[in-house]
């Protein structure tokens, strides 16, 4: 399926599982991969803005992921690189492809759509990228009731409410 076409991974955070995934994956489809796994090699410690990096990098690529510590990150590299970007984790934002990976493991366990739902999100809501992409996705079912369990100062951010 994706043979002859190249990913570039840019992971500028440290990450095991999602950025093997994403490799193993585009392998397993034909595709070939070129990436970058340390920022400090990168030259974006020369001064480089991420727009010029997305512009470069995706007449490189044919998709593009990428992981950052920068929330809005992901969306800069998508909004300048010229082809797909999927979102590997961009700070304390978002991280909609582990979001994706639990709505499955969710699926595989409860009938989404048929039954009420009952999901509750407890601890570091504030900085839990997966849970804020994770309960945007929930959102998109009617049946199921969210909950959020945690002290003020690390409740999850009124937008994802």
């Amino acid at each position: 399926m994706a043979k002859g076409k190249i990913m570039a991974t840019l992971f500028y955070e440290p990450s095991t599982r999602t950025r093997l995934s994403f490799e193993a994956a585009m392998l397993r489809l034909g595709g070939s991969i070129i990436s970058e796994t340390d920022v400090n090699f990168s030259s974006i410690t020369k001064g480089e803005v991420l727009s010029d990096t997305a512009r470069i990098i995706g007449g490189y690529a044919d998709i593009i992921s990428i992981r950052s510590k920068t929330a809005g990150d992901a969306k800069i590299m998508a909004d300048y690189a010229g082809v797909p970007v999927i979102n590997g984790g961009d700070g304390s934002a978002e991280h909609p492809t582990q979001a994706l990976l639990d709505l499955y493991t969710i699926s595989k366990h409860f009938k989404l759509g048929n039954e009420p739902l009952k999901v509750a999100f407890i601890g570091d809501l504030k900085y839990g990228r997966t849970v804020h992409s994770l309960c945007t996705m929930l959102r998109n079912f009617p049946n199921i009731e969210i909950h959020f369990v945690a002290p003020e100062v690390i409740h999850i951010p009124e937008k994802y409410t």
